[in-house]
């Protein structure tokens, strides 16, 4: 299964999310988290790594954002 890496840089804080958290596109789960850090030399950033199927339609503007799923499930990134 081959799979694509994406970058993502969060301004507000990402409680909840861990590394192996889910990635999920319209509702489908397509990937994981892969890092969680503060962006070097700008700590103002989370960044956020991800690993999604290469099938996923992921194109010039697509946004991410913070979802909860359920009320005992960790929040994942949409």
């Amino acid at each position: 299964k081959q799979t694509k890496c994406y970058d993502i840089y969060f301004t507000q804080g990402v409680a909840g999310l861990a590394k192996g958290s889910s990635v999920s596109f319209s509702g489908v789960p397509v990937g994981t988290i892969q890092k969680i850090s503060l962006l070097p030399n700008r700590p103002e950033f989370v960044w956020v790594q991800i690993v999604v199927d290469a099938q996923t339609p992921v194109l010039q503007g697509t946004t991410a954002q913070i979802r909860t799923v359920g009320f005992t499930a960790p929040p994942e990134i949409q």
